[in-house]
């Protein structure tokens, strides 16, 4: 289905962008830089981390959350 297709395709476009990211991370001299310019066009404005459930957390202090 086209659903499929579009969803195939938005996969390849995202890891063909991982890899360019990283490839360039590598290779510049200011890796600050590089970040600072893949959010700036607001490439990682679509990522979803999700570091551990709510249920899993049993105390909310600073000291034993994670923050990224």
């Amino acid at each position: 289905s086209r659903k499929i297709m579009d969803i195939i395709r938005a996969q390849e476009q995202s890891r063909d962008l991982h890899e360019q990211f990283h490839n360039q991370l590598q290779r510049s001299q200011d890796g600050f830089s590089v970040v600072a310019d893949y959010f700036g066009r607001g490439v990682f404005n679509k990522v979803t981390l999700i570091t551990d459930s709510p249920a899993r957390q049993t105390s909310k202090s600073p000291a034993t959350s994670r923050y990224v």
